[in-house]
């Protein structure tokens, strides 16, 4: 059993996640998606997994963190800060649909 906290701020997003039960020697990545359009997606309001693909929902993707899991299968993925721009452009706010910021978020 694993546990989480994310944090959103001004600033950013500080999160910590721990995971158990992972395959040893297997590298896992941690993403957070953010839907800048909830009222589109499927089921309104409550977006799920096909909500990433859906571009009514103006889905936003961000690599947050990965690594390679030890022998133990357990890890922890955390950052005390993560910027909400990138490259400039500032993230989960519908502002990254510019084709520019899409090629530089892949």
């Amino acid at each position: 059993m694993g546990s989480s906290r994310l944090v959103r701020t001004p600033n950013g997003i500080t999160f910590h996640v721990s995971t158990t039960d992972l395959t040893p020697g297997h590298a896992y990545t941690l993403w957070f998606v953010a839907f800048n359009e909830p009222a589109h997606c499927a089921i309104p309001n409550e977006c799920g997994p096909d909500d990433v693909v859906n571009a009514a929902a103006q889905p936003d993707m961000m690599h947050a963190a990965g690594r390679v899991v030890g022998g133990a299968g357990t890890a922890t993925f955390a950052a005390p800060s993560l910027s909400l721009e990138f490259g400039g452009v500032p993230m989960l706010t519908g502002a990254s649909k510019r084709p520019s910021a899409r090629r530089c978020a892949r």
